[in-house]
């Protein structure tokens, strides 16, 4: 039992926050840990010097609207959560610095952020299951948006926007939505997706990987984010065994060369 000014309430010390709210998605995270230090500094209990500064910007608050204190500065207990990437507004990798002020103005729309292109962090796909050669649903489709997903969760993370083309135009969801046979077109397509991770990845990956449908110029599509795995590497369930993919510049890259996997995974989780 923590008392905090006139409340008492239970929680997981170190890294989690208020046991009633407890919840995984990065955004709230780090409203908890911030509380949890300061029920640490009320209560005066000894941090251990284990008190880091975390720079984050909310993406909640930030599709909100634009604000002064966002990203912001926190002061939190340390924990294993890689916090690289999160110091970025909309986690659409705005420039820092001098070019972020200037940058930060105005927030970039979605529709600004698929005129720029594909990135390190940014994927376009046409379709999730639609198979634009023999107008019928593959399963060859959805393997490659499991691969783009595995790459991310194996580098820094990224978001995979389901319904355009390569080139940046919109090719909207109807492709797909007319595989649904009468069903709720989204229901059909989030169970899709689901089955899709399912297969080729594992479902555990769920915490990571959520998406969203949005209506743009008249079309849907599914953006999905993908916060990157840091605990462990995470393989792709393929044809001939499991494949282990990384993100490069603007694509999925497969390492195949044994030693080649072993140091890039002690490099990014052995710490």
């Amino acid at each position: 039992m923590t008392i905090f000014g006139d409340r008492k309430e239970e929680l997981f010390i170190h890294g989690i926050g208020n046991i009633s709210f407890l919840r995984n998605d990065p955004d709230y995270l780090i409203f908890d840990l911030e509380e949890e230090y300061e029920y640490y500094n009320f209560n005066n209990y000894d941090t251990n010097n284990q008190v880091v500064e975390v720079v984050c910007c909310s993406k909640d608050e930030w599709i909100e609207g634009y604000r002064e204190d966002e990203p912001a500065v926190y002061h939190i207990l340390k924990t294993p959560f890689d916090w690289t990437g999160f110091d970025k507004p909309y986690w659409w990798g705005e420039p820092q610095g001098e070019e972020f002020e200037e940058s930060q103005q105005v927030p970039r729309t979605l529709e600004e952020i698929i005129q720029e292109g594909e990135s390190n962090q940014l994927e376009f796909k046409p379709a999730l299951l639609y198979n634009f050669s023999t107008g019928k649903a593959g399963i060859g489709v959805k393997a490659i948006i499991a691969k783009a997903i595995c790459a991310f969760l194996n580098s820094n993370g990224g978001y995979l926007i389901i319904g355009v083309k390569d080139n940046g135009d919109l090719q909207g969801l109807s492709y797909d939505f007319s595989l649904a046979q009468g069903k709720n077109e989204k229901d059909f397509f989030k169970l899709e997706f689901d089955q899709m991770l399912e297969h080729f990845l594992s479902f555990s990956v769920k915490s990571n990987v959520s998406g969203e449908f949005y209506r743009l110029c008249d079309k849907d599509i599914f953006v999905v984010t993908v916060t990157p795995s840091n605990r462990r590497p995470i393989f792709l369930k393929g044809q001939n065994g499991k494949e282990f993919y990384i993100r490069g510049e603007a694509s999925s890259r497969q390492l195949t060369d044994v030693e080649e996997i072993v140091n890039y995974c002690v490099e990014k989780w052995s710490n």
